[in-house]
């Protein structure tokens, strides 16, 4: 791996999902780039009338902050419109498909890392539906990264993971992951909520694990 994209549906899954990856890439200086499908603008849709500018405001400010601290630069973090809460109704327009795919060969990485297809999180799987029609004929490395896998996924899904096709890095002294997250949740609204939503306590515990796993996806 020389040159890494990382393809987040929203500010955070990044982090939560490869925070120990990027930072051993940082130390071993190979290039990360990062693309957010979207802004995140939904996330305090049910909970307060938040402007949603101001709250798209917030998410990319604490998504440069979050991954600057892992040592990645703000011009290597791209932001597309994907609508947050609502991937499903874009699955099969071209127009996302194309600035998506111009924007993967614009970075013109060796290797993609993006969302198990057992997320089971609406936006996250379209994402991966979308990554995986772009990438059908591409000859780079793919891998995968878990985010909700362990809280929302059905148990009985778990024996059709191909974990002989797998890989887990270890967190670095000092846990870069637990403190870029802290950047993303301990930043709250008036509401008293994080600018990332309302995210479940379990969920939150998950990441205290000190790895994060991969799958190959190719």
């Amino acid at each position: 791996m020389k040159k890494v994209l990382i393809i987040s549906p929203h500010p955070d899954d990044e982090v939560f999902g490869c925070a120990h990856l990027m930072h051993k890439l940082i130390q071993e200086k190979k290039e990360i780039d990062i693309i957010i499908l979207s802004k995140g603008e939904a996330a305090h849709k049910e909970c307060c009338p938040r402007d949603v500018y101001d709250v798209i405001s917030h998410r990319k400010h604490l998504t440069i902050n979050a991954n600057k601290l892992i040592g990645i630069p703000k011009e290597r973090i791209y932001f597309l419109d994907f609508p947050d809460g609502e991937f499903d109704s874009i699955i099969n327009n071209i127009n996302y498909h194309k600035k998506l795919d111009e924007l993967i060969k614009y970075i013109n990485p060796d290797c993609i890392f993006y969302p198990h297809p057992f997320e089971c999180s609406p936006d996250h799987e379209a994402a991966t539906k979308i990554i995986n029609d772009i990438l059908h004929n591409s000859n780079k490395k793919l891998f995968l990264y878990c985010v909700w896998v362990w809280y929302h996924m059905p148990i009985y899904k778990i024996s059709q993971m191909n974990f002989r096709h797998s890989f887990y890095i270890t967190s670095s002294k000092g846990n870069i992951k637990e403190q870029a997250i802290n950047i993303y949740i301990n930043n709250k609204a008036r509401c008293g909520i994080s600018y990332s939503g309302n995210l479940p306590k379990y969920f939150l515990k998950a990441f205290q694990w000190k790895k994060e796993l991969f799958f190959t996806a190719n």
